[in-house]
C-alpha cells in the first residue's frame, strides 16, 4: 500500500511538468480528468468507451466550449475542442492565426486539399502544427475537419476542431503523415 502511494505521488509530481491544457497534463488517468476542475474547466463526464484502452471524457469550460479529453491506455493523449460547423472562411483564419504562433509541421496537405476539393477520399482537411517555444502548453496542435452524417450515413456537413497533442500522439499523425507523403515516392 506504501508503495502504490508513493508511486502515485511521483506520477503527480512528474504530470507537474508535464504539457497540456487549460489546467489538464497528458498523462493523467481518466478520474484525474473527470475531478480536475478550474476556473476554465466547470466539468468533466465518461461519455463513451470505445475499447478498454481508448476511450474519451467529454469537458465543459466556463465559456460554454465543450472538448474532448482523449486517452489511450487510461492516460490523456489529446484535448480537443469543437469549434463547430465548417465555414471556410473561418478554418482559413483559424490556419492564419496558428502559423503566426507556431511552425506549420510538413505534411500531405495539397493532397489532403486536393481530396477535399475534388470530393475525393474522405474530404477532411488537416494542418499540423508545432509550439517550439512553450514546454508548457502541448507541442502538437491539429486543426483539421471530420464529416457528420445522419442515422443513414449520408453526409450532412463537417465540423472544425483544434487538437491539442501529446508528445507521443503527434508523433503518430507525423507518421501517418510521413506514410501519405510516401507513398508518392513509389512512382
Amino acid at each position: 500500500r506504501v508503495k502504490k502511494e508513493k508511486e502515485r505521488v511521483l506520477s503527480l509530481k512528474n504530470l507537474q511538468n508535464a504539457r497540456g491544457k487549460w489546467g489538464l497534463k497528458f498523462g493523467m488517468t481518466k478520474d484525474d480528468v473527470i475531478n480536475f476542475s478550474n476556473k476554465e474547466i466547470t466539468s468533466c463526464t465518461e461519455k463513451m468507451s470505445y475499447s478498454t484502452y481508448n476511450f474519451f471524457v467529454l469537458c465543459t469550460k466556463s465559456n460554454g466550449d465543450v472538448f474532448s479529453a482523449d486517452f489511450i491506455k487510461n492516460h490523456l493523449s489529446q484535448i480537443v475542442l469543437l469549434r463547430g460547423s465548417y465555414a471556410s472562411q473561418d478554418f482559413e483564419s483559424l490556419i492564419s492565426k496558428l502559423k503566426k504562433k507556431y511552425t506549420l509541421l510538413p505534411g500531405p496537405y495539397k493532397f489532403i486539399e486536393n481530396n477535399y476539393n475534388y470530393g475525393l477520399g474522405d474530404g477532411d482537411r488537416d494542418y499540423l502544427f508545432e509550439n517550439k517555444k512553450d514546454n508548457r502548453k502541448p507541442k502538437y496542435i491539429n486543426l483539421y475537419t471530420t464529416q457528420e452524417f445522419n442515422k443513414y450515413q449520408m453526409r450532412t456537413g463537417r465540423n472544425t476542431h483544434i487538437g491539442y497533442l501529446s508528445d507521443e500522439a503527434g508523433k503518430s499523425v507525423i507518421e501517418d503523415y510521413n506514410s501519405l507523403m510516401g507513398k508518392d515516392d513509389d512512382l
